[in-house]
């Protein structure tokens, strides 16, 4: 049985396990997502973003869903544009690393993206989005990891990725 909402749908079925036994599971269907390290001028682009699920602001990094076989350079660059203001063409933006952040419940995969905006301008959001953009030096970022003000797990996984394995090659 599927239960479906806009963005992924959730699914109800009794499976057989590699070892014989049976169970009933339930998990979400999701079609994947992005989230991008964007460095504009030597610093982090963060969101400060409103989430209802938490009914409060907290800070990201700018992200969002692939739509079907949908390229995550290319959904990169649009959710660049739409939540930072930022302008990067698709050869300036690479895949990092992908993560599973749920798999208990969710076979979505995460697709980390770096990216090098050329320019920025207006943001384009959703009617339903709020979000205000900071930019932030990665060692202002790893002091709010370690503060604890930065808690989105995502948004973590990519600065400390970037600062143990990329940082030191940007320079």
């Amino acid at each position: 049985m599927d239960y479906k909402f806009k963005r992924f749908y959730i699914r109800q079925e009794n499976e057989e396990m590699p070892n014989g036994s049976t169970g009933m599971f339930e998990y979400m269907i999701h079609n994947g997502g992005v989230i991008i390290l964007a460095i504009y001028d030597g610093k982090i682009a963060m969101i400060r973003e409103y989430r209802s699920s938490i009914k409060k602001y907290i800070y990201e990094l700018p992200a969002g869903t692939l739509e079907k076989n949908e390229a995550p350079i290319e959904r990169a660059r649009k959710e660049l544009m739409e939540e930072a203001g930022l302008v990067a063409d698709s050869k300036n933006i690479r895949l990092l690393f992908k993560s599973y952040p749920s798999i208990g419940v969710s076979n979505e995969m995460q697709y980390f993206c770096l990216a090098f905006p050329e320019k920025k301008q207006r943001q384009r959001l959703e009617r339903h989005e709020v979000i205000k953009v900071e930019f932030i030096t990665l060692d202002k970022a790893m002091k709010m990891i370690k503060d604890n003000r930065i808690i989105n797990g995502p948004m973590i996984q990519a600065v400390l990725f970037y600062n143990e394995f990329i940082s030191k090659k940007d320079q």
